[in-house]
């Protein structure tokens, strides 16, 4: 799944879906934006059956200081 996820980032994920990033690391990215005091917790949707690209999720919250 990482490999699809990066070669579709590479390629029409991104200009199909406004900037969207399959393969970003959403936890570090909300870290690296300034926030802090995070609660992510990681889910998949749907949670059973075949995952896609987009199956992965974060949920919670963060402040920013």
């Amino acid at each position: 799944m990482a490999l699809l996820r990066r070669t579709l980032d590479r390629t029409v994920w991104p200009r199909l879906f406004g900037g969207c990033h399959t393969a970003r690391d959403t936890v570090a990215a909300i870290g690296t934006a300034g926030f802090t005091e995070m609660s992510p917790r990681r889910l998949r949707v749907p949670e059973k059956g075949l995952p896609t690209p987009v199956s992965a999720h974060v949920l919670g919250s963060a402040r920013r200081p």
